[in-house]
């Protein structure tokens, strides 16, 4: 169950060789039983879609059978980047107009309201890759009548992070274990009952989340952007170790300045994996949407997504080689002041190291071939778009339609070639 290393990012091919080796070896490492469910219940628009499915379909299949609740989340995509853009990235092309990335490609639920339709029957999971030809990645619903949590370790720092908490606090019981696409880990654990855990960013150490009540995490089975699949550690899959209960001194730690442990105080604080996508957000200026949609109040859509759209918009009006003081001087003051119940927007978001991370990724989505857009002329319909004054639009319209009188009737024609 070793993890297949994958030097591949964003933006890449996801129909290689190198992930039908990482596909091959998933599926192999799954139980006979769910190999069948996955031949017979996973559909894709080509033999590596297909095959992708069949994997997240299986390993979806093999957590629900020890009672986690899982859900589908939009796969990645080759052209778009995630699979809930793809028609979007259509129209963007068909009408020359700009196209903006998902800002969690691969890691979003592909409904609203996305809790209740959590399930760990067979049948209802084996019905969401019927019929389906994009690439779909599975998450795991934490708290809930379940009860699980997940310790989400980032990279080398959340790693280095955990094995102090180790040192200082005591063992963790051996339980399921996830390698994460990226290089991280997730912990599978079950809270006692009647203990509701809430959502945490890097609250118990630096670079450590915990996923708890009304949160989700990408699972094995699913293909990050990077190229590489979250896959079971070896030794800490199913078969080889249960989910254990969290330790007290875990749920210490994350009791620990709680102000409450009403399951929505976790809406805010699970922003990584509840924030709106980015197709929702308002269209305007880069300047706009930080000062409409920032933040946890009413009207706000969360951090990430946000300021990652924003900069993008940035970049592409200014180009991907701008100097980003303006965007850092406008966007600091902002992500201070808005609202957010944690405070996360000051331990994380208004730091130099975040922002300097997400600007990178925004320029490199910029000079992707994602950002790109055809230097053609656009068709009619999207030219009387961008205009703005009647008299303009009756120009452009004027300029291949003609008013004809046929008997008592006037009706619009177009011009032939020449215009006469």
């Amino acid at each position: 169950m070793s993890k297949k290393t994958n030097p591949l990012r964003s933006g890449v091919n996801y129909e290689n060789k190198a992930i039908e080796m990482q596909q091959l070896a998933l599926f192999e490492d799954l139980p006979i039983s769910f190999q069948s469910v996955a031949r017979n219940g996973a559909d894709g628009a080509s033999s590596s879609i297909k095959a992708h499915n069949e994997v997240a379909l299986g390993y979806a299949a093999w957590l629900a059978d020890l009672e986690v609740p899982v859900l589908p989340v939009w796969g990645v995509d080759t052209k778009a980047g995630c699979s809930c853009k793809y028609r979007e990235l259509k129209e963007s092309k068909a009408l020359g107009t700009p196209f903006e990335p998902c800002a969690s490609p691969g890691k979003h639920p592909k409904r609203g309201g996305w809790q209740q339709y959590t399930s760990t029957d067979q049948i209802e999971i084996r019905k969401w890759f019927l019929n389906h030809k994009g690439r779909q990645n599975i998450a795991i619903a934490t708290g809930g009548q379940a009860n699980i949590i997940i310790v989400d370790l980032d990279g080398v720092e959340g790693a280095d992070s955990y094995e102090k908490l180790l040192h200082e606090h005591g063992d963790m019981p051996e339980t399921l274990e996830i390698e994460t696409g990226s290089g991280g880990s997730h912990i599978i654990l079950r809270a006692p009952k009647g203990v509701k855990v809430p959502n945490s960013a890097s609250k118990i150490a630096p670079k450590i989340d915990i996923r708890g009540e009304g949160g989700l995490a990408v699972t094995a089975g699913s293909l990050h952007p990077r190229g590489n699949y979250y896959v079971f550690k070896h030794g800490r899959g199913p078969g080889e170790v249960g989910i254990a209960e969290a330790p007290d001194w875990l749920l210490e730690l994350i009791a620990e300045g709680e102000p409450s442990s009403d399951p929505s105080s976790a809406t805010c604080s699970a922003d990584k994996v509840q924030r709106k996508p980015a197709g929702q957000l308002a269209a305007g200026s880069w300047s706009s949407l930080l000062e409409s949609q920032l933040g946890d109040g009413p009207d706000g859509c969360g951090f990430d997504n946000v300021i990652y759209t924003a900069m993008c918009r940035y970049f592409t009006k200014f180009g991907a080689n701008a100097e980003a003081d303006t965007f850092v001087n406008t966007a600091m003051p902002l992500i201070l002041d808005a609202d957010c119940e944690n405070e996360r927007n000051k331990t994380r978001y208004a730091t130099d190291g975040y922002l300097s991370e997400q600007l990178e990724k925004a320029r490199a989505f910029v000079r992707s071939r994602h950002a790109y857009v055809p230097k053609r002329a656009l068709p009619l319909m999207a030219e009387l778009r961008l205009k703005e004054e009647p008299e303009e639009m009756a120009a452009l319209l004027g300029e291949h339609f003609c008013m004809v009188k046929i008997g008592k009737h006037m009706v619009m024609a177009k011009k032939p070639a020449g215009g006469k």
